[in-house]
């Protein structure tokens, strides 16, 4: 072996798996010139180690003892047993790169088992780090053997992140299907602090985008989702290696829909497009499991869809203060003390008692007995006809028994009684039958695992 040359790196950390021959760890120490070692045996190899720091020394290698840690593995044979003994290795990992941006972790899997070297790069997928492996030009056996003394080489010595970044390609999918947005923001953002391929970098940089759009999207925030989707459309191309043409086709098809819907929001409030983003919000809490807010936002959807209507089709532009002489008799006489300088202000059971009124007197001034109409035929409440109050409280939405009580009383409002999945359903499909649509006409956010083949 020849003897290595140049001064230790003072931020370098090797690990290294040791096998049987002390020669690829000590051509793998001279080429990377460590701070620090972590040898990885088992107790046929510690020999091994012994003979690598002795040969070292004597090479004149400055390396006593607390330069070095030994790992020893219970079975070298066994995968289970390597990686959890491999475990403690990632504290050690971890304080070394926070001591600073500079320094840096080799791992080098040349020597021991298989199942020590597969341990070994499963848990340095997760690092920032180097992968090393030492090969050789000649080997025995006519070049099917072990490496020849002296003839050993890096063959290999690269980022892993660049080529294992896929596995948190695969984080960022199970928690994206999921909505958990923010933390999948965070699985882009770490892996892209690891990789320095630029096309890698750019397929996680897209991912982060598309995560910080739905998260935004889901908070309400329309204008930065709006902002976000304009950065994923700018990159789409960078996650066709990651999916296939068919999943990033249809995922173009539903970030069109939602930019034109994004586009809408950001118009009149509310609107009925509104009313449409807050069902799908709803929908989506009570997929979660989370009735309250899923009852918060329905309650706020019946009360929008409610505002819409008096807007559109009565000329009440705003619940907030409605002028009291707008206000058909008898309620005007029954609400008259409640007026601030001649205006009212609304709430949700209100708007309907005031649509109810308003609905009555036009029917009276037109001669019009016009019952409320059913099911889908209240989708054009917004915009047309039906008799949107009247229609409320065939629905049982009004008095005491409603389910929108379970709202006053919940701990997002005025209580603390948590709300139950029966009553969150029962809202669910009132409000979807008040504003005239079905699940299936909501928004929904895409997924990105392929769909099973059939």
């Amino acid at each position: 072996m020849t003897q290595g040359s140049g001064a230790q790196d003072p931020k370098r950390l090797l690990v290294c798996t040791v096998g049987g021959s002390e020669a690829p760890v000590i051509t793998s120490f001279r080429r990377w010139r460590p701070r620090h070692s972590v040898f990885i045996c088992t107790d046929e190899t510690t020999s091994t180690v012994k003979e690598v720091v002795g040969s070292l020394r004597q090479a004149g290698e400055d390396l006593d003892r607390d330069r070095y840690d030994v790992v020893p593995l219970r079975d070298g044979q066994d995968l289970l047993r390597c990686l959890d003994d491999l475990s403690p290795i990632r504290n050690q990992v971890d304080r070394w790169v926070r001591k600073g941006s500079d320094f840096e972790v080799v791992v080098d899997i040349t020597g021991g088992t298989k199942c020590m070297t597969a341990a070994l790069a499963l848990h340095a997928s997760r690092w920032k780090c180097t992968f090393s492996y030492v090969g050789g030009r000649e080997r025995t056996r006519g070049g099917t053997g072990t490496v020849v003394d002296g003839s050993e080489y890096i063959v290999y010595a690269s980022n892993p992140w660049n080529a294992l970044g896929y596995q948190a390609v695969e984080d960022f999918v199970i928690l994206f299907d999921q909505h958990a947005f923010s933390a999948a923001v965070e699985v882009a953002q770490r892996a892209k602090t690891r990789v320095d391929d630029p096309t890698r970098r750019n397929e996680l940089n897209t991912l982060e985008h598309l995560a910080r759009g739905y998260d935004a999207w889901d908070r309400f925030d329309h204008q930065n989702a709006l902002h976000w989707f304009e950065q994923v459309r700018k990159g789409f191309n960078n996650l066709k290696p990651l999916f296939g043409e068919d999943v990033v086709r249809d995922l173009k098809k539903q970030l069109d829909a939602a930019v034109q819907l994004l586009k809408r929001l950001k118009g009149q409030v509310p609107s009925r497009d509104h009313v449409i983003d807050l069902l799908a919000n709803a929908g989506r809490r009570r997929d979660e499991g989370r009735h309250d807010d899923a009852v918060a936002r329905l309650y706020r959807a019946v009360e929008a869809i409610g505002q819409v209507t008096l807007r559109v089709q009565y000329d009440v532009d705003t619940t907030a203060a409605v002028r009291l002489e707008t206000v058909p008799k008898p309620l005007r006489s029954e609400w008259k003390s409640r007026a601030d300088n001649g205006t009212l202000k609304l709430g949700l059971q209100d708007t309907f008692r005031l649509l109810q009124a308003l609905e009555r007197a036009s029917a009276a001034r037109h001669g019009d007995g016009q019952e409320p109409a059913a099911g889908g035929d209240a989708a054009s409440a917004a915009g047309g006809d039906v008799l949107l109050g009247q229609y409320f409280a065939k629905l049982g939405l009004d008095g005491e028994a409603s389910p929108l009580t379970a709202r006053n009383a919940s701990i997002l409002a005025h209580g603390f009684t948590r709300v139950g999945q029966d009553v969150s359903n029962d809202l669910w499909h009132k409000a979807l039958a008040l504003v005239g649509i079905t699940e299936a006409d909501l928004p929904r956010f895409p997924t990105l695992t392929p769909p099973e083949p059939r």
